[in-house]
């Protein structure tokens, strides 16, 4: 079970990731470009890793934080079709 959700993890990162960049390259003029390729995007990123450690200390159990850090992602799966 960890593995085959771990693996949805895995898919649903980078697709949201490619997702994103493709959306804003098209979306914002040539000087908004850069800083959101550069910044805005991998600021959620930063964001996550920065609130990881919260719900660690809120989830004790490593079992239930991987399942919480994992659903997000399964929810997801319909929106890709």
């Amino acid at each position: 079970m960890f593995c085959i959700l771990y693996f949805f993890v895995g898919v649903g990162d980078i697709s949201s990731y490619m997702a994103t960049f493709v959306l804003g390259t098209e979306l914002f003029a040539k000087s908004t470009r850069i800083a959101f390729t550069t910044v805005g995007v991998c600021i959620f990123y930063a964001l996550g890793y920065m609130l990881l450690p919260l719900l660690a200390y809120l989830i004790r159990d490593w079992r239930m934080l991987l399942l919480a850090l994992t659903l997000p992602e399964v929810l997801y799966m319909p929106l890709w079709w």
